[in-house]
């Protein structure tokens, strides 16, 4: 989907659930609140279990099919629940940036733990750890594995990979509480 057609179908879900489709990343689809539509990227709440469980940053491209309630029963369940719940009163994400360059310029800064998804032709990796700099088009992380322990070499990761950042959620910032930075 390009951006203006992900803007189209999401213009009109104010604070509602939608599942959102990445055929060629992932089998699974998510469950997402979205924020903003940017050139680059949808920014939305990510849905888990009838919570919030922080917030995603979608390379658009990426999007193949974003599904409403209007056709879907289930996401009509899902919708009633999350506003019984009140769940739309979980706070907007406080990054508000189009293109991955601009979130990694304020992730540099604020030192916010992140997952960051990369898409190779072969693979899927994810890196777990906080933007330390950003030079060009590489961000330089500091990463840790799931043990908890900090890798002993930075990261360099190139942005034109990225598929997908999260932040927020609760196993990011529990592991990054964590660490021994």
């Amino acid at each position: 989907m390009t951006a203006k057609e992900i803007q189209k179908v999401i213009k009109n879900q104010n604070n509602k659930i939608l599942e959102v489709v990445r055929g060629e990343v992932d089998e699974m689809s998510m469950l997402l609140v979205p924020q903003f539509q940017g050139a680059e990227l949808l920014c939305a709440k990510y849905v888990s279990d009838f919570a919030i469980d922080g917030y995603r940053f979608i390379r658009s491209k990426f999007i193949s099919e974003i599904i409403s309630d209007e056709k879907n029963e289930t996401l009509s369940f899902y919708n009633r629940v999350y506003a019984k719940e009140n769940l739309g009163s979980y706070p907007n994400c406080k990054y508000n940036c189009d293109t991955f360059r601009k979130l990694f310029e304020e992730l540099a800064k604020s030192g916010d733990a992140v997952t960051v998804e990369c898409n190779f032709e072969e693979a899927i990796d994810y890196y777990v750890g906080k933007v330390t700099d950003l030079t060009g088009n590489l961000a330089t992380m500091q990463c840790f594995d799931g043990s908890g322990v900090l890798f002993k070499d930075k990261i360099r990761v190139n942005l034109d990979f990225v598929s997908m950042v999260s932040l927020g959620d609760r196993y990011t910032s529990t592991m990054a509480k964590y660490i021994n930075w």
